[in-house]
């Protein structure tokens, strides 16, 4: 009787235990939507500080939007990891390849959208972006 009392308390334990790790950690998916949340947020929060004009931010919305269907284009093409995976092994050079690719891709968008929004503000404005820009980190 002692043993299964034992046994049952151990795995009353050992599952309040497995719960208590899956709650204190977000999935990989929530972490990476979080990420993402406070860099558009602290973009945002450095274009409320330029005292942008209706026109400047007409403009960027455009910019914006632009960025986001190229990203969704991107997205919707993207390969799976599983195409470089066989029983026989990995083929480690295409799936560095591709990941090589989609960094450089993601790296060009948002190298264009910083291109775009310079070109967009004013000299005193652009010198306060790439302030602010270097602050935040």
């Amino acid at each position: 009787m002692k043993i299964l009392q034992k046994l049952a308390i151990a795995t009353i334990v050992s599952l309040m235990g497995t719960t208590l790790v899956y709650a204190e950690a977000p999935m990989e998916g929530q972490r990476m939507h979080h990420q993402m949340k406070s860099k558009k947020q602290s973009m945002k929060n450095i274009l409320q500080k330029l005292n942008l004009t209706k026109e400047q931010k007409k403009a960027l919305r455009a910019d914006r939007a632009e960025m986001r269907k190229a990203m969704h284009e991107r997205k919707k093409n993207r390969k799976n990891i599983a195409q470089f995976v066989t029983v026989n092994g990995v083929d480690r050079d295409a799936m560095v390849k591709m990941a090589t690719k989609r960094a450089v891709d993601i790296a060009n968008i948002r190298a264009d959208i910083i291109e775009k929004t310079l070109k967009i503000l004013t000299p005193e404005q652009r010198t306060k972006f790439v302030s602010l820009l270097k602050e935040r980190r």
